[in-house]
């Protein structure tokens, strides 16, 4: 999707080959980082592009996939009727569109507000049954 300039949200994808190594190199970080892995709670979204990062962290950490906690509180910014659609197109469509301006697609007709992800965001942080010791693989909105 980002190679091909199209506004993912929620739409699933499988990692590239560099976000495959990506996700391999934060589970390596992150197993110098941490003294006892297995002591740690990993949570994430469901989505496909996260879901396979989240398999990657724990390979790397040692840990079984099955440890992972899939939130779909922690998915992708909704963005409607622009999932999918590429810039250039939505920009030809669309060109009071200021993609200089921040959170330009917050304008997606019914997608998700930012009153909506900040909500999602507060109950999760909030939730007193997350570990507290967690690790979090969202997405880069969200």
């Amino acid at each position: 999707y980002n190679a091909e300039l199209r506004l993912q949200g929620r739409c699933n994808s499988d990692l590239t080959a560099r976000g495959e190594a990506q996700a391999l190199a934060m589970g390596a970080r992150l197993a110098e980082l941490l003294a006892e892995p297995a002591s740690w709670t990993l949570y994430a979204s469901p989505l496909g592009r996260a879901r396979q990062t989240a398999e990657r962290v724990c390979q790397q950490l040692g840990l079984d996939k099955e440890r992972i906690v899939w939130d779909e509180r922690l998915v992708e910014l909704g963005m409607g009727e622009w999932e999918s659609r590429r810039v250039p197109e939505l920009l030809a469509a669309h060109p009071e569109l200021d993609l200089e301006e921040p959170d330009w697609y917050l304008q997606a007709p019914n997608g998700e507000s930012f009153q909506s992800i900040q909500c999602r965001a507060q109950a999760w942080l909030q939730d007193e049954g997350i570990a507290k010791q967690a690790i979090v693989v969202s997405h880069g909105l969200f």
